[in-house]
């Protein structure tokens, strides 16, 4: 039995590493999303901030021409 106590403390090792290494990717895969999820974010500004642009110049083009 004193070959058990040094295997399980061993085994407890292992399964400790294992568990830090998935909360690492864990942490690191939220961090990836949140990242993501900024990109996103900023996608979308700037693709309202064109349409806006693209609705001013239509309305000057009209002005334009109207004169």
């Amino acid at each position: 039995m004193t070959q058990g106590i040094p295997l399980i403390t061993d085994l407890e090792k292992v399964r400790d590493d294992y568990e830090r290494e998935l909360r690492e990717l864990r942490n690191d895969r939220r961090k990836s999303l949140e990242k993501k999820s900024r990109l996103d974010a900023e996608e979308i500004e700037l693709l309202l901030k064109m349409r806006r642009i693209d609705a001013d110049i239509e309305d000057l083009r009209r002005a334009e021409s109207a004169l």
